[in-house]
C-alpha cells in the first residue's frame, strides 16, 4: 500500500510535542476546542454498527487514509487504514493498517500519560497528492 498524502512529519512532531494533554481529544477528555481531533475509522464505524450521521465528518477516517495511533504502545505512529491486515514492525501482532513511521516514542514523558485510540492528522501537515 503506498501513501497518496503528502504528509509534514518534521511540522507534525514539532506540534505534537507542544500539546498538552488537556488539548488532545480523547474518549475521557473533550477539550472545547481540540488542536488533536479524535478520529473514527470508518472499520470501527461498521463493525461497531455506530450511527454515521451522530458522528463528526471531519473524525472519520476512510480507508487509505493516514491517521495518527497508539500502534507500539506508548508511542504516536502514522499509520494508513486498510482492508488487509498487516504487520507491525516489532512483529507484536497484526492490524488493519500499514505502519508509515513513529511520530512520538515516549507519550509518557510528553504528555504525562501513554495515550490510546485514533486521531486525525490535522490539515495543515498532509494534503493529499494530486495524479
Amino acid at each position: 500500500m503506498k501513501l497518496k498524502h503528502e504528509i509534514d512529519y518534521k511540522g507534525l512532531e514539532e506540534f505534537l510535542k507542544q500539546l498538552t494533554y488537556q488539548e488532545i481529544e480523547t474518549t475521557w477528555n473533550k477539550p472545547e476546542h481540540p488542536k488533536l481531533i479524535e478520529g473514527h475509522t470508518r472499520d470501527e464505524i461498521e463493525y461497531f454498527d455506530m450511527d454515521a450521521s451522530k458522528i463528526k465528518e471531519e473524525s472519520i477516517v476512510e480507508h487509505g487514509e493516514p491517521f495518527l495511533v497508539d500502534a507500539l504502545g506508548n508511542d504516536l505512529s502514522i499509520v494508513i487504514l486498510s482492508k488487509r491486515l498487516y504487520k507491525l514492525p516489532d512483529n507484536s501482532r497484526s492490524i488493519k493498517a500499514k505502519f508509515v513511521t513513529t511520530i512520538i516514542d515516549d507519550c509518557s514523558a510528553i504528555y504525562g500519560t501513554p495515550l490510546n485510540g485514533y486521531w486525525k492528522i490535522p490539515s495543515q501537515f498532509i494534503k493529499k497528492i494530486k495524479k
